[in-house]
């Protein structure tokens, strides 16, 4: 068997994803994967940016390298440091009907307040200083949300009215939290 050199994976190597997932967000929004396509929001002008700086807000499924480790890490987050109800189970106790939602507002296990689900979404996508320039430039950042739920919706319909599709997935999985 060979010895197994540690391949060393340089920035441009690197880069290339990213720009790859730009050129397939890109790709998404023509023809029959219209559905996949990227929505943009612009800020109010600022000094720096005096047409408004331009938010994209891409297919959840189309995320780059960051924005999928800052969306994980959040899921994380959802499963480990957000205070729920309490989990259902049978009358006897021995079998769990349900896990408990999760309290909202949202709160951590310390009962400290968390910042609102949709300026969690903005981080996930335009991390720390973009979520808060988003903010701040006065982006609907509740759009995410329902921007995400439309495209989704396009993809079922677009599956439903595709023959070859019938009773297979899309290809694309769908990240939820």
């Amino acid at each position: 068997m060979p010895d197994k050199q540690p391949v060393e994976i340089t920035d441009e190597v690197k880069h290339a994803h990213v720009v790859n997932a730009a050129d397939a967000r890109a790709q998404a929004s023509e023809g029959q994967y219209s559905f996949l396509r990227s929505e943009f929001r612009r800020a109010k002008p600022t000094a720096e940016h005096p047409e408004g700086e331009v938010f994209e807000i891409p297919h959840k499924d189309l995320l780059d390298n960051d924005q999928q480790e800052r969306w994980e890490d959040l899921q994380d987050d959802l499963l480990h440091k957000y205070q729920r109800e309490p989990d259902v189970y049978t009358p006897d106790g021995k079998t769990l009907i349900a896990k408990g939602a999760l309290v909202v507002p949202h709160r951590d296990k310390d009962g400290n307040r968390l910042p609102p689900w949709p300026y969690r979404l903005a981080i996930v996508l335009w991390g720390e200083d973009g979520a808060k320039r988003a903010k701040e430039g006065g982006i609907l950042l509740s759009e995410i949300e329902v921007i995400w739920a439309k495209q989704d919706q396009e993809m079922k319909e677009r599956l439903a009215s595709d023959p070859k599709s019938a009773g297979s997935g899309s290809g694309v999985a769908t990240a939820s939290h």
